[in-house]
């Protein structure tokens, strides 16, 4: 554990005890640790940090748009102190005048939290203010959340933010920036893939004996986090399904399954697929998502119900006294998700 590590403590003294003090970040070291970012992309942190120019504003994004993740919101409840620590740390290395920590609104306690988290520090930090920001599936999208800040819609625009003088960093991806400068890129290395080198947070949910948020090396088989029956969402709303015997088999790495939002979440055996795709598609539509978006997470799903409903007839006309109650056309082709454009091409 190394991230999960820093939420034993209570306050900063604590925190100082448990990771040590902090340490001074540079852009060669980020560069040596191959750290990438935790908000969805994976980009290269250097290559973002190097991106920003005369940066003005350093913003801590734990909107977290994704329903079905819990990790930065549980990151920044647990340990505020060390997403604190690589904000700072990022702040005056870039020069920074400020620090802006965005969370959804509505989470009770948590903006006093982080208030105090980054009180009580050497006095040489910029000003840190706390926004708390309407949910929603784009607001932590970067430019989605700049234009909240600046008092417009939390909508994706076209603009970068690193043009302008922003800097906005994940939760998460701060936190691992503030182990970086303590222990350095070597010691950072020694976890996780040579491409993806690290640990990551990852929301369990659904039929599982210990849902919630996990720290395990990137790479990790899910096998290790669970023993899947019925289908496995892996990656959340833009995510894809997949059989849970072919989930056993999978490693939680991005260049390997879909991890924009690092989130597997587990349904019982012979739970309704298409019923939950359905849903989650409607919830994307209504928050301004584009259909061709889910075209990834439709046409897994067809094939996730398909392999069951031919599942379940083998092992019914497995007996000879069954009657055949599966129609050999399952409900799959009476279903319509909407626009023919969220179906895959032909």
């Amino acid at each position: 554990m190394r991230l999960m590590q820093a939420a034993a403590g209570t306050g900063l003294r604590d925190h100082r005890d448990l990771v040590g003090p902090a340490g001074e970040l540079t852009l060669a070291e980020v560069e040596r640790s191959g750290l990438r970012g935790r908000g969805g992309r994976w980009a290269p942190a250097a290559a973002r940090l190097r991106a920003v120019r005369h940066c003005h504003t350093v913003v801590v994004n734990g909107m977290e748009g994704d329903p079905l993740s819990e990790k930065d919101t549980w990151l920044l409840q647990h340990a505020p102190h060390l997403v604190a620590d690589g904000a700072v740390a990022v702040a005056r290395m870039l020069g920074a005048r400020e620090i802006t920590v965005a969370v959804p609104e509505g989470i009770d306690g948590l903006g006093a939290l982080l208030k105090e988290a980054f009180a009580g520090r050497d006095g040489h930090e910029p000003p840190v203010q706390v926004a708390e920001n309407r949910g929603g599936y784009f607001a932590g999208e970067d430019t989605a959340l700049v234009s909240a800040l600046r008092g417009g819609p939390a909508v994706p625009t076209a603009f970068l933010p690193s043009d302008e003088g922003w800097f906005v960093g994940n939760a998460e991806t701060l936190a691992q920036l503030a182990l970086i400068a303590r222990h350095g890129a070597a010691w950072f290395r020694g976890q996780g893939t040579a491409a993806a080198p690290g640990t990551m947070l990852v929301t369990l949910t659904g039929a599982v004996p210990h849902p919630g948020v996990h720290e395990v090396p990137v790479g990790t088989p899910l096998a290790r986090l669970a023993h899947p029956a019925g289908p496995v969402l892996l990656g959340g709303h833009r995510g894809l399904w997949l059989p849970g015997e072919a989930a056993r088999n999978v490693n939680l790495d991005p260049d390997v399954t879909p991890c924009e939002a690092a989130t597997v979440t587990v349904l019982p055996a012979g739970a309704p697929v298409l019923e939950r795709t359905r849903e989650m598609t409607e919830w994307l539509k209504a928050q301004g998502a584009s259909d061709a978006g889910t075209a990834r997470l439709v046409a897994s799903a067809l094939s996730v119900s398909a392999a069951e409903s031919a599942r379940a007839r083998r092992l019914v006309r497995a007996h000879d006294d069954a009657p055949s109650v599966f129609p050999q056309s399952g409900p799959i082709d009476s279903i319509v998700f909407g626009p023919a454009s969220f179906l895959p091409a032909a």
